[in-house]
């Protein structure tokens, strides 16, 4: 009989054991989470960045501007030349509008209005649209998907 009480007074102290353990961690969590918290809903000690740290991304905002705006660019270029080759005109158009817009990065739509001539001579606006990929440096596949008169 005296087995099953050793058993019990083993197992006693090991209830208490956890117990305590259970108490301490909740008090440390409680402690450790005032501590981070507070500062933080006061919005004091958070770090600033310094100036260095700041100017970095906007300069690679900046590269992406400029790469992004010189795409475009290149983009309405080989839409205009595109469509000035499927013209019946020998006079230079001209191009008063051309709207680009990127699709999803993957290449360019370029919308815009074309002044010609036509064989007589007479002023003809057409409407044109094209899409440009770039498939490799430098090079560029284009498709004039419209070129209508107004």
């Amino acid at each position: 009989m005296s087995a099953p009480k050793q058993v019990q007074d083993v197992a006693a102290p090991r209830k208490r054991k956890s117990r305590v353990l259970s108490v301490l961690g909740v008090v440390v969590g409680a402690v450790v989470g005032y501590v981070v918290i507070t500062p933080v809903i006061r919005g004091e000690d958070t770090p600033q960045p310094t100036v260095g740290e700041s100017a970095a991304p906007r300069a690679a905002d900046a590269g992406d501007r400029a790469s992004a705006a010189q795409a475009a660019l290149d983009a309405e270029t080989h839409c205009e030349k595109a469509v000035a080759e499927r013209l019946n005109s020998p006079v230079t158009p001209g191009f008063p509008e051309a709207h680009e817009t990127s699709l999803a990065g993957l290449g360019h739509e370029v919308r815009g209005v074309v002044d010609s001539q036509d064989g007589s001579g007479a002023s003809v606006r057409s409407t044109f649209e094209c899409t440009v990929f770039p498939v490799g440096a430098g090079q560029f596949s284009v498709t004039v998907t419209e070129l209508s008169e107004q």
